[in-house]
């Protein structure tokens, strides 16, 4: 087959999915499948295969007539069987592209149905299970789940608005997450075009490194946003043992903040901030953590680094929301906790600490349910008869 997949980074960095989408693609080459990748400009592209540069991939407000030319000289080029979205925002792709050959779109996040973003609401704090209406513009000023802006909330509104009818001219759908799929249908999306492909974490490298005995570490996984916890976990480090030191392995728009915060307290040999990590330095961290805290405060869609953690036989600990805790089985490989109980999660991770038995029992089940359901093989050979079934419906008897 010949697929041609369509992401707006070509880089590692930025968030797992960047790192599924060239891990994926590397996989099916060496599948034996022809795969591209048409990414946006940037400068430090990490792609090593046939790519294209489109501009305009993220923006809506695009020179449509030379944009659908481009799209098609690529299309011309390449002869796709099959087109593969990921992260590209451009409502065109959606509505031209399976004019021109058979396109699926994998869905990563709540940003084509939610307005706000993070189907949570604050007042009260809560994950939400509403759909797309008309009603979101005034939840956003009330129950707090939007921008505070309302022409900002009512420009989304529209965008997403958008992004659900042009979801109806594709011809798949593919999510990771019950929680995903649910969502998609509650907002009229048909079951028939919806497909559960769960992910994969990628094989831990042999001679993993052991963890220094003198030094536990919780690592946090994940961008820099409140809404990832961070803060949460500050108010943690008091609690910690004098042994038990902190590190946020990803970046943010809280980064500065977080920094001056440590500095200003001097608490640089309790917390490291280490930034967006290269594909390296994650094999370093995963293998040397103790546990794994993931207290996101509203409802996380995929939880990808929790699948990560998995295949290093990592334990866990999360809240009990979205796709994360699809991926934990509470007390077996990890620790889920009721949404926004903050004590009760701050309990579990001291308890863990303190019993390295079922840590080690835990882990050793962690191990075990990413080779029989989250190995790459699995993945890939889903993905693969996905692409077959869906080019053998659209090639004409």
């Amino acid at each position: 087959m010949r697929i041609l997949f369509f992401n707006h980074s070509a880089s590692p960095t930025g968030g797992g999915m960047n790192q599924y989408v060239l891990d994926v693609i590397a996989r099916l080459r060496a599948a034996n499948e022809t795969v591209a990748l048409v990414h946006s400009r940037e400068p430090h592209s990490e792609y090593g295969g046939t790519g294209y540069i489109l501009d305009g991939l993220q923006s809506s407000k695009t020179d449509i007539p030379f944009f659908q030319q481009r799209l098609e000289a690529i299309l011309e080029d390449f002869q796709p069987d099959i087109v593969q979205l990921h992260g590209v925002w451009n409502p065109w792709l959606d509505e031209i592209l399976p004019q021109l050959c058979p396109t699926v779109r994998f869905i990563h996040n709540h940003e084509f149905y939610c307005s706000g973003g993070n189907m949570t609401t604050v007042r009260p704090f809560r994950p939400c299970e509403c759909a797309h209406a008309f009603h979101c513009l005034i939840a956003h000023r009330l129950q707090g789940c939007g921008s505070y802006n309302p022409w900002h909330d009512l420009s989304q509104h529209r965008r997403v608005t958008q992004r659900l009818k042009n979801l109806q001219h594709l011809h798949g759908i593919q999510v990771a997450t019950q929680t995903l799929a649910q969502n998609l249908r509650r907002n009229g999306v048909p079951e028939s075009k919806i497909t559960l492909l769960p992910l994969y974490a990628a094989e831990p490298r042999p001679g993993i490194p052991d963890p220094d005995p003198q030094r536990r570490t919780l690592l946090h996984v994940g961008g820099l946003l409140r809404k990832k916890g961070i803060w949460l976990m500050i108010r943690m480090l008091r609690s910690l043992p004098n042994d038990v030191e902190i590190v946020f392995a990803g970046a943010g728009p809280e980064q500065t903040t977080l920094e001056r915060h440590v500095r200003a307290r001097g608490l640089s040999n309790r917390i490291r901030i280490l930034g967006d990590p290269l594909p390296d330095q994650w094999y370093q961290l995963y293998s040397t953590a103790t546990l794994i805290i993931l207290p996101n405060l509203w409802n996380e869609p995929l939880g990808f680094c929790a699948l990560q953690a998995l295949a290093y036989g990592k334990v866990v600990v999360t809240f009990r929301v979205g796709g994360t805790s699809e991926w934990i089985d509470d007390g077996f490989n990890g620790i889920t906790i009721p949404f926004g109980e903050t004590h009760q999660f701050q309990e579990a991770v001291l308890q863990l600490l303190t019993d390295s038995e079922k840590l080690r029992t835990m882990g050793k089940n962690a191990k075990k349910i990413w080779e029989n359901r989250f190995h790459p093989d699995k993945h890939l050979a889903r993905l693969r008869a996905f692409y077959l079934a869906l080019v053998s419906k659209s090639v004409p008897n």
